[in-house]
């Protein structure tokens, strides 16, 4: 039975649960980053991990790779498996590792390795690659320059293997052990165990690794010289030894170079689980590909922010209507009482800029960057104070309009809505106007406060608003059309220009 998410259908944990893994293990592992990002319980993203390390120690060992399903149904599945640091678990995981590793040995005139240049008591042996330090006492301590090759189809995690040279075919017992680490200078304390840690591609090379035995008597110095030759000339191999799964500890160092992995990808499914903390209301849909993050729903029924927050925004968009048609009303009532328009402009520019400075004195800022006072000025001015005063401004320079042509605002809207389908009338410039700001009205509200319901709104609008242009334009006089295409042409010369 496939895991359910935490949230219902729709929500951005729904969506995610529904995504389908795709056939790479190692390709889908960033996706236990973000299920545990995402709110997940915790024994849903153990499982994941968990179902995916199973199934990449499997396609390692040679089993073809299939369809995963979906993320909720390898979760189901990880339930159900053992433990990853069990006996047979790290048997399977030590036997594919070994066989997905080739040896790239340095050449002959090659560069001397790091640890040689540090260490002028290492000498060179007959084989390439092959270093030794000879002590009074007659023991030899060897040390091997090479670099590792993946020679598997999917992405190996390389930490300080051991490899074996010299024993028995098949176990390598009674062979020589060699620790490996990378041949560099020490990475700082902090950074030591985050980046020994190395993702090797299918077909990559490694950095140099040098590999260090302890002391040994003279026996192996024939021994191993003599296994290593028959290695580079006819491909004799020896054991590799991971010690990803010897701790839990080490195991959490593999999980994160593998869930770290950064991409176009993990940086999309990161920004879109950010929009959905913000935008609790935004519905989801799993994507088509596998592994794609999801998409947010287009038609959806609630607004994205949620209704809580979409009445709040409800209530500041009304706010500033009132308030514009306060200022409008106030405009009239001077021009009724003899003033000039000069006079009603520079009134309400002041009322603005009234407005401006209250709100601003009312914002805590002070601060550098976005929190600063110019910035948030900026937004408000841009974002509340200019729009009203523009829509202020329409709104006069449409009642001029209006009485000219002895019609009502009221007039506009009925005759806007009763002639929605009517292509045949005419539509003198005040009614088209009028009409205009009406329907601009009603989708800035539905856009700004409940989106994305501004769709429907916009659905619903178009019809009457496309009549409405046919109209005005089937009623314009040749004198009109005639400025009207020169307008348009210096328009497109701008543009072009």
């Amino acid at each position: 039975m496939a895991a359910k998410p935490v949230a219902g259908p729709g929500s951005f944990s729904s969506a995610l649960y529904q995504t389908q893994v795709g056939t790479n293990p190692a390709q889908a592992y960033f996706l236990v980053r973000v299920l545990k990002e995402a709110g997940a319980p915790a024994a849903d993203v153990e499982a994941l991990g968990r179902e995916l390390l199973h199934v990449y120690v499997e396609q390692l060992a040679g089993a073809p790779a299939g369809q995963l399903g979906s993320v909720a149904s390898a979760i189901a599945r990880g339930k159900v498996r053992s433990d990853v640091l069990d006996p047979q678990s790290v048997g399977a995981w030590q036997a594919a590792f070994n066989k997905s590793l080739d040896i790239r040995w340095p050449d002959a005139e090659g560069p001397v390795p790091y640890f040689a240049a540090m260490d002028r008591s290492v000498k060179p042996m007959v084989q390439p690659g092959v270093w030794a330090f000879e002590a009074a006492n007659g023991t030899i301590q060897f040390m091997l320059s090479l670099r590792v090759v993946n020679k598997t189809a999917l992405p190996l995690p390389v930490q300080r293997p051991d490899v074996v040279w010299g024993g028995e075919a098949g176990t390598e017992r009674g062979g020589l052990a060699f620790a490996c680490n990378w041949d560099r200078p020490p990475l700082p304390e902090g950074r030591a165990k985050t980046q020994e840690v190395v993702l090797l591609a299918p077909g990559a090379v490694s950095d140099a690794l040098v590999c260090e035995a302890a002391p040994m008597g003279a026996y192996w110095r024939e021994h191993l010289l003599s296994a290593i030759a028959d290695a580079q000339k006819n491909g004799a191999r020896p054991l590799w030894i991971s010690h990803e799964l010897d701790s839990l500890s080490r195991l959490r160092h593999m999980q994160a170079a593998w869930g770290g992995a950064t991409g176009p990808r993990t940086e999309g499914w990161h920004k879109r689980l950010q929009v959905s903390k913000q935008e609790v209301g935004r519905k989801w849909a799993p994507a088509e590909q596998p592994l794609e993050p999801p998409v947010a729903k287009k038609w959806a029924l609630s607004p994205h922010d949620g209704w809580p927050a979409a009445g709040k925004k409800l209530q500041l968009f009304a706010g500033a209507t009132v308030l514009v048609l306060l200022m409008f009303g106030a405009g009239r009532a001077m021009l009724r009482a003899g003033l000039s328009m000069h006079a009603v402009a520079i009134t309400s520019v002041l009322v603005g800029c009234g407005l401006f400075a209250a709100v601003m004195a009312t914002m805590d800022g002070g601060g550098r960057g976005y929190d600063s006072h110019f910035y948030l000025g900026l937004v408000l001015f841009s974002g509340a104070v200019g729009p009203m005063l523009l829509s202020l401004w329409a709104l006069h320079a449409i009642q001029r309009r209006l009485d000219a042509e002895g019609i009502t605002w009221w007039q506009t809207f009925y005759l806007g809505w009763r002639r929605a389908l009517d292509v045949t009338s005419t539509t003198s410039q005040a009614e088209f106007w009028g009409f205009f700001v009406h329907c601009v009205w009603w989708w800035v509200l539905a856009r700004g406060c409940f989106a994305p319901l501004d769709r429907w709104v916009g659905a619903v609008l178009l019809v009457p608003f496309i009549t409405l242009i046919v109209r005005r334009l089937m009623s314009l006089t040749r004198a009109e059309v005639i400025g009207m295409a020169i307008t348009l042409v210096c328009l497109v010369l701008l543009a072009v220009a």
